[in-house]
């Protein structure tokens, strides 16, 4: 629906109940389109997008 070019789920792990694990996510981004780019940076990691 957003037609996202990148989609970085954010702000897990940073909360007492917010235990989802964000590849959940991915997997249903996958499901609904597969042609979908995420990514799920490691902690801390720099992620710097260029179109």
């Amino acid at each position: 629906m957003l037609q996202a070019e990148l989609t970085i789920p954010a702000h897990y792990d940073m909360m007492k109940n917010n235990t989802v694990d964000p590849l959940d996510f991915v997997h249903y981004l996958m499901q609904e389109d597969t042609s979908v780019c995420w990514k799920i940076p490691a902690l801390g990691e720099r992620v710097i997008y260029r179109k």
